[in-house]
């Protein structure tokens, strides 16, 4: 009812499928093509916790394990993420700059109510983020980490971008291990997984995968 209520549109099966898993508290890697709905996760994801949030007597018996804080913070890497009906700061380099020059500390605003914050990567290893680890009044309120396109840390991971690799340290250090949502739109079995999950600082069988296939088998 409650996505039924806020989506002008019906989910997919593997949609609901990783949502339901991510809501029980269960780490989610999924594999979908591009087209598919990826950033769906997130969105449908945060429409039902932050539902759960507001009113714990909606929530299903068997996901009620899984804390559902009275102001639950969402950090999603996703630079086309667009959250509805929830408040959503974005902070990179552009907008840290553009928020100096209005005498605004973005890091600051992430402190008074934000529900949803985009972070770019790179603003893993700044000292405005480390600050924001240390506030105990934010860092316990944090529900989940979604990272999109994650195939790419397995490419850029060792060799340009030093930040990819601190998304497993980063997730490490909020109190109460937050959900991971991880997406793709490829990732072979194998090394890559291992490789990718290890950054995610994810183990083999500790998380669930959704592998909705690229294939299109109808097309002649």
């Amino acid at each position: 009812d409650i996505l039924a209520c806020s989506l002008p549109y019906d989910p997919h099966d593997y949609q609901l499928e990783g949502v339901a898993k991510a809501l029980k508290g269960t780490d989610v890697v999924a594999i979908t093509p591009t087209g598919s709905g990826k950033t769906g996760f997130f969105i449908m994801y945060l429409l039902v916790a932050h539902a759960f949030a507001q009113n714990p007597s909606h929530c299903p018996i068997e996901v009620l394990h899984h804390t559902f804080k009275a102001s639950p913070c969402y950090i999603i890497h996703a630079p086309k993420f667009m959250a509805i009906g929830l408040s959503v700061l974005v902070i990179n380099s552009d907008t840290t700059q553009q928020a100096s020059h209005r005498g605004e500390n973005l890091w600051k605003t992430a402190l008074s109510g934000v529900e949803v914050i985009l972070l770019m990567l790179e603003q893993l290893m700044s000292k405005g983020f480390e600050c924001l680890l240390a506030d105990k009044s934010f860092s316990t309120h944090v529900m989940t980490l979604g990272v999109d396109k994650i195939h790419l840390l397995q490419h850029w991971g060792m060799r340009f971008r030093a930040a990819f690799k601190q998304i497993g340290s980063a997730h490490m250090q909020f109190p109460g291990s937050p959900v991971i949502i991880a997406l793709t739109v490829t990732l072979c079995p194998g090394l890559p997984t291992e490789s990718v999950c290890g950054f995610l600082g994810l183990k083999v069988g500790q998380y669930h995968q959704i592998h909705h296939l690229n294939a299109r088998y109808d097309i002649e």
